[in-house]
């Protein structure tokens, strides 16, 4: 049984389809915030990049960042799995707040979510 089964039929089929994804093990949490820490102070002053990361950190409850709170509504690939399996319009201004509203039963796994919609594209 996955964990979208009661929350969402369409992505509960979904992860049936491409089985279990290994979300980051708690040890591993760290070293993701590191990986965002360095990207975001790439090619920045030390003040700059502390300043945009502590504003990214505060996106997330008790400013843990941890990828299994991500959602990347804004990419394309991730957008045409929503047209493609929720039926929603490909060029309609409700597209991301539909989706959002979608997306809001799959907490905390909407990184995962993410990826089954970017395998299901793949097929």
């Amino acid at each position: 049984m996955n964990n979208f089964s009661a929350s969402d039929p369409i992505m509960s089929k979904l992860a049936a389809r491409f089985g279990k994804l290994n979300p980051v093990k708690p040890h591993q949490q760290d070293r993701f915030a590191e990986i965002v820490d360095s990207i975001i102070s790439q090619q920045l002053s030390g003040k700059v990049a502390s300043i945009i990361y502590s504003r990214f950190e505060n996106l997330f409850p008790n400013r843990k960042i941890i990828p299994e709170k991500l959602l990347t509504i804004d990419d394309l690939g991730i957008q045409n799995a929503f047209v493609k399996h929720y039926g929603l319009k490909r060029n309609s201004k409700l597209l991301k707040p539909k989706m959002l509203k979608i997306a809001q039963k799959w907490r905390p796994y909407r990184i995962v979510a993410c990826w089954y919609l970017w395998k299901s594209l793949d097929n």
